[in-house]
């Protein structure tokens, strides 16, 4: 367990542990971006599309952007519905689907195709989980806060995937909340209001030192950096292997 972040949490003040999600309780066996590739086929394959996979990546990864610069929001906060109607928009209007697929089924289809692709390459930190199950115990609220591209109904599945949504008492998601850790802490704020919590009673765990810990103090969180050097150095040489294989470097 981190003793650490047992010590820091023994505040009488400390009444919630807000925990991140990726790097921190769950890690990926491959890059960040590989789970948007292996969507990319299921949805080719189900849909029998006239582009190419990478392609249909390509295109996922241009609408977000494109979402992004025109919502005046950060790529996490943009709603999953919204990029994959984009995206569907495109593809019927490059006849690149069969205009008789709604868009509902299209919705269905790839947010069950995201699904099993993170589900499939994600494993849990067990010293990160022993101390979450042992705050959980000590009767800390638990929240699991994400800047992720989906909704809280996907992050409870894969929380449930791994066998661990019952430590937890709430989850909050970027791209459900449209509000992000990334964006000057926007989420903590949102969820502080709709809890009516004080900020002097939450701790913030995750690896990121800019999101986790200087956006939450700018909302008055203390908070504790995990730090994964070893993860990061490993996210940067996948990255490299990732990019040369799909040749997008």
């Amino acid at each position: 367990m981190d003793k650490n972040l047992i010590t820091k949490a023994n505040n009488p003040d400390i009444n919630y542990i807000f925990f991140d999600y990726y790097d921190t309780v769950i890690h990926r066996r491959v890059h960040p971006l590989q789970p948007f590739i292996m969507w990319a086929k299921q949805i080719k394959q189900e849909f029998g599309l006239m582009i190419s996979s990478k392609d249909l990546y390509r295109e996922r990864r241009k609408s977000i952007h494109l979402l992004s610069a025109a919502l005046g929001v950060s790529e996490s906060e943009i709603s999953y519905e919204k990029v994959i109607r984009k995206i569907y928009e495109t593809l019927i209007e490059s006849e690149a689907i069969n205009r008789k697929t709604s868009f509902e089924l299209f919705l269905e289809k790839s947010f069950e195709a995201d699904y099993q692709s993170e589900s499939s390459i994600q494993y849990v930190n067990k010293k990160t989980l022993d101390t979450l199950k042992f705050l959980k115990k000590e009767g800390y609220k638990i929240y699991c806060v994400s800047d992720f591209h989906s909704d809280e109904v996907f992050m409870k599945r894969l929380l449930s995937f791994h066998g661990i949504d019952r430590f937890y008492d709430k989850v909050f998601v970027s791209a459900a909340q449209n509000a992000s850790k990334e964006n000057k802490g926007r989420i903590f704020k949102v969820i502080l209001e709709k809890e009516r919590i004080s900020p002097k009673e939450v701790l913030m765990v995750g690896d990121n030192p800019k999101s986790d810990v200087e956006h939450a103090k700018l909302h008055g969180i203390e908070s504790h950096y995990l730090k994964r050097n070893w993860y990061k150095m490993r996210q940067k040489l996948q990255f490299i292997i990732f990019s040369l294989r799909f040749n997008f470097i």
